[in-house]
């Protein structure tokens, strides 16, 4: 096997000694291209079934049994159509389980909307349930019938034997049809992991994503490539599946007319396998420099484990003498700080002396006036790293369906342009799933809510050492990876200032004489439905033992603010020494620092807190710039956008800017140039119905309620912005300007936004009542782009009813549309007619609504209206707008929804 190996490296040799890649650093990287899939086990299983239905005729099937639901004709006759009642409908397994006799469940639903697929077990003689799992339509992983794959695997109670129990809805009143059920224990499929070697994945082990190659069965991963002097190889290795105690981990090189010989051998124990990835450094000078094929292979022992897989993370090979001359980036998002509590940017408080005086020392560049493009961190942080507007993407619910291969990310571009790109995160919505990890090789995450106070100090001590490997002197390797000589874009995020704040000691001490034991919360009020749920009644209270939710009292008021300044002084006084090292050798001579925050926080002003708003103090954000070789400090009060950041790192790491983004890039600025008109901001609060915040240079501001919730829909409010301060006006501003804002903020949305576009014309010559039945259909999401005499009337979600008046037309626009098929069901009929309404319903691909769908709907006549029908009828025009939601589901996280219960976004 190994001659027959080597035989094959050798013809692959001659090859690679006759053409050599035009880029030599793209020709020593395994992974060409990032992927922004995530690999599951599950995914390379099959399922051998002990029970099993396909539920032909309309029927359970043998050994289940139906109950809390009726069974409804099936069309085609292929599987069993089902409505629960006052209680969603469930589906007993017969079957005792022993211990150990199955660990999946597979079950094909079509039709879930409102809903969730849940499996419940239980145990003999208990009078409750002793756990279930629970999967959302998102997490379907299927087309029209979703295939929903329940992981059992360390889940059902040891040591006993439990009965199972499938809702194929969660919502009562839900017609679902079921296809298919399979309920037995998962096996290495080798077809599946065949094809699973052909493409790069993204693997998680121990809250770390990877771009990562799946070990062929064969257990070798090899590459050829023209080696350069002095190269050092980098990899991880990391276990997705297997029993093995220990893997044997091997680097080997063959050359032409020579031996293969072992690089590394290496034998990986148990402890060091569960602890998660394997970081390996090889020296790969004895190979010497030229044409080569290099073989990696994990082996494990003893040899037979047949549940085996392993995957290799980013290997890539490099050489302080192939130095790029491009300069390093660390980007370090300080989440929810707002500008004006930095005494960099003038706060009456010494919250950030240190970020101060680095930014004195290094000449740093201060943007005095920037606004983040939503008021909250996934979208903001979505942008940051696209270079669009808000509502440009999709990423503005609180969803896990984002398909981030549509998009070309910061990392991405720069990771084919030759860089190491590493992030340690806070986790919450900075977390892989959301996408952002596409162009990261590696990706960590915080992931334990119950220690979320040590987050950034923990996430500190592993950039140290990252940076540790990547450090070099006078261009030769210091002992580790550090001499790859490869440029690196390095990304540290942190939740320290977000809520929950405690106090900081001793700044808090420093700052305030209130006690320092209370735990502050953002409660909203009981009044959210009736205001359009836009959460602008949210008060800050206090939690104090026994008494919960008590409100502040006024000599408690400032409690929030020092709670929120002392958390400040604490990562302030933290990043102290990173923004040091940084800025000195061996990276200061070629390392840009940017410091920033994607969006403010409400401290109680106004009787608001929180954020995901469009108040000045959530969009206004600190933004500093330090560069080598900057020969003096500078500060722009121009008006500039976060997302400007995007193009203004690609330009300076030489790297091509891509086409169709809404960021500017920042490089006039940053050379002395100055913008005195500054340019228009815009921001998006999609999941409050805010809507859309347009912020004029000249200091008027904007906000449309794009909402269609009766309290708030197509409300225009108008401020004046003045520094970090808002004044509401009491009416609109009777001038051009204005006049031309609000065509603007509509037009920009109507071109840009992301979704489902909507458009139903009355042409008849009078008034028409439309209803429209959709599992898209809910008060959040569903947004218009004009408001144009349409009177809605919101009866409960997946339906609407509007009044059209003649010449009117209905817009919409279906935001958060997670899946590939479209299933809308329209009636018309006239106002104050008995007869049959006008039908016609939409179900289509995404992919073919790129093609706008047109349609035509003539009026039926009213009963006794002897024949006569109104002119004109409607029109009917549906299309697809952006890029196409993700056609695959996200993996379940537990963890992830208990960290952003901690967080507060999830109650």
């Amino acid at each position: 096997m190994k001659a027959a190996i080597a035989l094959c490296g050798l013809s692959l040799l001659a090859v690679a000694c006759r053409s050599a890649p035009e880029d030599p650093r793209a020709g020593l990287r395994w992974i060409d291209e990032a992927p922004s899939d995530e690999l599951r086990v599950s995914q390379l299983s099959g399922l051998d079934c002990l029970v099993a239905s396909t539920f032909e005729d309309g029927h359970p099937g043998a050994g289940l049994e139906l109950a809390d639901a009726s069974a409804l004709p099936t069309a085609g006759g292929h599987g069993l159509t089902l409505r629960g009642g006052a209680t969603a409908p469930r589906l007993r397994v017969e079957r005792r389980f022993a211990p150990g006799e199955i660990d999946a469940v597979r079950v094909a639903v079509a039709g879930v909307r409102r809903g969730n697929v849940r499996l419940r077990w239980s145990v003999p003689g208990a009078s409750a349930p002793a756990g279930n799992l629970e999967l959302p339509r998102v997490l379907g992983g299927g087309t029209l019938r979703d295939q929903f794959f329940f992981d059992l695997a360390g889940k059902l109670p040891e040591g006993v034997p439990v009965d199972l129990e499938i809702e194929p809805t969660t919502a009562a009143g839900e017609v679902v049809t079921l296809t298919e059920l399979c309920i037995g224990r998962a096996r290495l499929d080798a077809d599946r992991v065949k094809v699973a070697t052909r493409v790069a994945w993204k693997a998680t082990l121990a809250d770390e994503a990877r771009d990562v190659l799946v070990q062929p069965a064969a257990g070798e991963v090899v590459k050829r490539m023209i080696l350069p002097r002095s190269a050092r190889l980098t990899a991880g290795f990391g276990r997705l599946a297997g029993g093995a105690p220990a893997v044997r981990l091997r680097v080997t090189v063959a050359r032409v007319g020579a031996a293969p010989a072992v690089l590394l051998d290496r034998l990986v124990g148990a402890s060091e396998l569960a602890a998660g990835w394997v970081d390996l450094e090889v020296d790969l000078a004895p190979a010497g420099a030229g044409a080569a094929l290099l073989t990696l292979s994990a082996v494990p022992e003893p040899l037979q484990d047949p549940t085996f897989v392993g995957v290799w993370s980013a290997p890539r090979a490099s050489s302080p003498a192939m130095r790029s001359g491009r300069p390093n980036i660390v980007l370090i998002s300080l989440d929810t700080l707002r500008a004006d509590h930095l005494s960099l940017y003038g706060y009456a408080r010494e919250t950030s002396p240190n970020i101060d005086a680095w930014t004195r020392e290094h000449h740093g560049t201060v943007f005095r006036r920037v606004v983040a493009p939503s008021g909250w961190t996934l979208p903001s942080h979505f942008s940051l790293f696209t270079g669009l507007e808000a509502f440009h993407h999709p990423a503005n619910y609180n969803n896990v369906a984002i398909d981030s291969s549509a998009f070309d990310f910061l990392a991405e571009i720069l990771l084919a342009e030759g860089y190491r790109t590493q992030a340690f995160t806070g986790g919450g919505f900075v977390h892989p799933l959301y996408g952002l990890a596409k162009g990261f090789e590696s990706f960590a995450y915080w992931a334990s809510k119950e220690r979320r106070t040590e987050e950034l100090e923990s996430n500190l001590e592993r950039v140290g050492a990252w940076l540790d490997a990547r450090a070099f002197s006078d261009g030769r390797a210091a002992g580790t990876a550090g001499g790859s000589g490869d440029p690196f874009l390095l990304f540290l995020h942190t939740y320290e200032i977000h809520t929950p704040n405690t106090a900081r000691q001793p700044f808090f001490g420093r700052m305030s004489r209130l006690r320092d034991d209370l735990v502050i919360d953002v409660e909203p009020d009981s009044d959210l439905v009736l205001k359009g749920f836009l959460g602008t009644g949210h008060a800050v209270t206090r939690t104090a033992v026994g008494k919960p939710g008590d409100a502040l009292t006024p000599e408690l008021a400032n409690l929030p603010t020092d709670y929120y300044d002392s958390a400040i002084a604490y990562v302030d006084e933290r990043l102290a020494p990173l923004l040091r090292r940084l800025t000195e050798p061996p990276f200061g001579g070629d390392t840009i620092v940017v410091l920033f925050s994607d969006h403010g926080e409400g401290l109680g002003e106004g009787g608001r807190a929180g954020h995901a708003n469009l108040a000045l103090n959530n969009l206004m954000v600190p933004l500093v710039i330090v560069r080598p070789g900057s020969q003096q400090a500078r500060e722009i009060p121009s008006q500039v956008r976060l997302h400007d950041l995007f193009p203004t790192l690609l330009e300076l790491a030489a790297a091509p800017v891509p086409q169709g983004i809404d960021g500017l890039s920042l490089m006039p600025l940053l050379a002395g140039q100055s913008e005195p008109e500054g340019r228009p901001a815009w921001a998006y609060a999609a999941t409050t119905n805010h809507g859309v915040s347009m912020l004029a240079p000249d200091g008027l501001k904007l906000d449309w309620r794009n909402s269609l919730w009766k309290p708030v829909a197509g409300d225009l409010l108008w401020f004046r912005h003045d520094g970090f301060k808002e004044t509401a006006l009491a009416q609109a501003p009777a001038t051009p300007e204005a006049e031309l804002m609000v065509r603007q903020i509509q037009q920009v949305y109507s071109r840009q936004a992301n979704g489902l576009r909507f458009a139903l014309r009355n042409l008849s010559p009078e008034s028409v009542r439309v209803a429209i039945n959709s599992s898209l259909v809910d008060p959040v999401s569903v947004k218009s782009p004009l408001v144009d005499g349409v009177h809605l009337d919101w009866s409960y979600i997946g339906h609407l009813d509007a009044g059209l008046a003649a010449g009117a037309t209905l817009s919409l626009q279906f935001e958060n549309t997670q899946r590939r098929e479209i299933e809308v069901e329209i009636e018309v009929r006239r106002e104050g007619c008995e007869g049959e309404p006008a039908k016609t319903a939409v179900a289509a691909s995404v992919d073919q609504l790129r093609r706008p769908l047109r349609r035509h709907l003539d009026l039926p006549p009213c009963v006794g209206s002897a024949g006569r029908t109104p002119g004109g009828g409607l029109d009917l025009e549906v299309a697809w707008q952006g890029p196409l939601p993700s056609a695959k589901g996200a993996r379940e996280d537990d963890a992830l929804r208990e960290d952003l219960k901690a967080l507060g976004y999830l109650h």
